[in-house]
């Protein structure tokens, strides 16, 4: 129980920070079968907005979870079904390793949120309490966020058509393929950001198990699509059922993606993380097969550069980014300077050196509530040219937050990549800034006074991505 409350309380306060404003999520606090199904539990469920089961295999023993869930559904068929546009009001949590197969029905056909991970010796390990890794809790934080983004936007839309709006509409369809488990942090990312940004994101449901199955399943999906993804990693991934079949489930959707590119208007793109060491000789066969087919003919986009440079690239082909005139006057460069509310002082030499090469400097409110600070946080995200985040008096939560923040910058409207992007880490050394390091922003350290040579590279950056002379 004491996870289940941990998780409650960091759930609802994650998504009112979305929301912007406060909503209860209620729980069942019975569960119990030799109780009478009470009627508030009923009560509650025929006016939820979505369900949100912790799968583990106590769940599928109870029928007291098949009741909530058979009264749930009977519910929302009342009210337009268990689909709003393409979301999905049930958000399936599994809390560990549950076979897929033994779940209900219509959890089946909806994808799940997998707050454990599979250790290297195949034992499941529930994130964070029993999972003994150094970044078990911080893989917790993202899966968490990632159910409390997901909630908000199911919200928002069934606010917009409760007032007779109309839903947002969507951007397309995007295939992004099912991975291996080890980059399944970067696709969780991905899928994030397109979703944001108004975009479907396919599948939508589990792959089948069976070769045939899964290969009907993912040419219909594929075939409302305009670009597909696939991330490559070291290891070769999970093979379907299917007799002599030998090829994983990366494989043959890639192949299935290929197919879909002949027939026109869609893109197949590729990705393999820079530093990836593969020791399976089978997916060194697979890698080997791509390259071949990259001389011969030309079908796929392969790449090989860091996750932030990949979504810059996808949103790059998705729609092609207006290049905005600045007005009469307006400085050429404007950079977000993000700092604690206790670094507005320290911070001063880097805003005026920045300033000294026509770079305008935007900070943080310095008073207000946390709503209004939120939002003008927020809305800086999207005016800005660039960002550096200051790494002082802020702990290592705050900085994390902030990166995500970037990471997220995409759903708050933004269009263009942040040029440029840095983190400047100072000014008292501790272990774990001593050691911090980001491949997706460069990374700035000094724990001394400060020196403008320091911000060189930082402002190499900017003059080589805008080729602006500064």
């Amino acid at each position: 129980m004491r996870w289940i409350s941990r998780f409650h309380s960091d759930l609802e306060r994650r998504v009112n920070q979305y929301l912007g404003t406060e909503i209860t999520i209620w729980r069942d606090n019975y569960l119990q079968g030799n109780q009478k199904f009470p009627e508030e539990i009923e009560r509650n469920l025929v006016g939820t907005a979505a369900w949100i089961p912790i799968l583990s295999p106590r769940f599928l023993s109870s029928e007291w979870c098949r009741r909530e869930l058979r009264t749930f559904l009977d519910a929302v068929q009342r009210t337009g079904g268990v689909a709003v546009g393409t979301r999905s009001r049930i958000f399936k949590v599994v809390k560990t390793l549950v076979d897929l197969q033994k779940q209900p029905d219509i959890m089946q056909q909806v994808l799940g949120y997998e707050f454990y991970r599979v250790d290297e010796n195949g034992r499941p390990r529930e994130l964070p309490d029993w999972d003994p890794s150094p970044d078990a809790e911080k893989k917790y934080l993202a899966k968490l966020d990632d159910l409390a983004y997901d909630l908000h936007l199911l919200l928002k839309e069934l606010k917009e058509l409760e007032q007779k709006k109309q839903p947002v509409s969507s951007a397309g369809s995007i295939y992004l393929a099912e991975t291996t488990r080890e980059l399944s942090d970067s696709r969780d990312q991905i899928r994030r950001e397109l979703l944001a940004q108004g975009y479907q994101v396919l599948p939508d449901r589990p792959l089948p198990f069976e070769v045939n199955e899964l290969k009907q399943l993912a040419a219909s999906q594929l075939a409302s699509c305009r670009l597909s993804l696939h991330l490559l990693g070291g290891r070769y991934g999970i093979v379907p059922e299917g007799d002599g079949e030998t090829r994983s489930v990366v494989w043959l959707q890639q192949e299935l993606a290929v197919q879909r590119q002949a027939a026109g208007n869609f893109h197949c793109l590729l990705w393999v993380p820079p530093g990836t060491e593969v020791t399976d000789d089978r997916q060194k066969q697979y890698l080997n097969h791509l390259q071949e087919q990259l001389h011969v003919q030309n079908r796929f986009e392969l790449l090989k550069t860091s996750l932030e440079g990949l979504k810059n690239y996808i949103f790059d082909k998705l729609a092609q980014r207006p290049e905005r005139a600045a007005p009469a006057g307006e400085k050429r460069i404007r950079v977000y300077l993000i700092c604690e509310q206790r670094d507005f002082e320290v911070i001063r030499p880097i805003q005026e050196h920045l300033a000294k090469y026509r770079i305008a400097v935007d900070l943080p409110l310095r008073e207000g509530d946390q709503t209004e600070m939120r939002q003008d946080h927020e809305a800086t995200l999207q005016d800005c040219d660039g960002v550096l985040i200051y790494h002082g008096a802020g702990s290592e939560a705050w900085l994390r937050e902030k990166v995500r923040d970037l990471r997220r910058a995409r759903g708050l409207g933004r269009k263009q990549p942040f040029i440029p992007q840095g983190i400047y880490v100072g000014p008292e050394s501790t272990d774990a800034k001593k050691t911090y390091s980001n491949d997706e922003l460069m990374v700035v350290r000094n724990f001394g006074p400060f020196s403008p040579d320091l911000l060189h590279p930082f402002l190499a950056a900017t003059e080589t991505a805008t080729g602006a002379s500064i």
